[in-house]
């Protein structure tokens, strides 16, 4: 049965085959190496990722689960776009058109790539104001800040769930 991070960069694999986005800069949770399907984990730094395109991220977020002997967990992942910010007018038309393209790839591959079995469904269910955000913490100048697209995903898991007596 698949980890959390495991689901979590099956469904990060969907910026892989997203059009406008540098299938070179898909991140989620694991390691700097990329790992079979072109997933990376988290760099330190974002700057060297972005300059072939835009960086497709997702993170993990709250979990509601249904028990029972068939457990549904509904994952609420954060799904971002990141982008340079200049020339800025441009940057953030092409976000506001990637939104489309991110939609279009969520359908197409609703099941995050079969990661397995247990993934049910994996679906954008909104998108917030495109804002200005930095990727490292600090009040430092010379930390970059980029354009980002954040939206919300929505990942149904169902797993069968034997129950022991105490």
């Amino acid at each position: 049965m698949a980890t959390r991070s495991e689901i979590i960069r099956g469904i990060a694999r969907i910026g892989t085959v997203i059009n406008g986005i540098n299938p070179a800069a898909v991140f989620g949770p694991g390691t700097s190496e990329p790992d079979v399907n072109g997933v990376k984990g988290l760099p330190d730094d974002l700057s060297p990722h972005i300059r072939s395109g835009p960086a497709f991220v997702v993170l993990d977020g709250s979990t509601k689960v249904i028990p029972g002997y068939w457990e549904r967990e509904t994952m609420e992942l954060e799904g971002s776009v990141w982008s340079g910010v200049t020339p800025r007018a441009e940057r953030h038309a092409a976000l506001v058109d990637l939104a489309d393209e991110v939609l279009a790839g969520f359908r197409a591959h609703d099941k995050g790539f079969l990661v397995d079995g247990v993934v049910q469904a994996a679906v954008v269910t909104g998108f917030e104001p495109i804002e200005l955000r930095r990727w490292q913490f600090g009040d430092d100048p010379s930390i970059p800040v980029y354009l980002v697209l954040p939206f919300s995903i929505q990942v149904t898991v169902n797993r069968s769930v034997t129950y022991t007596p105490a």
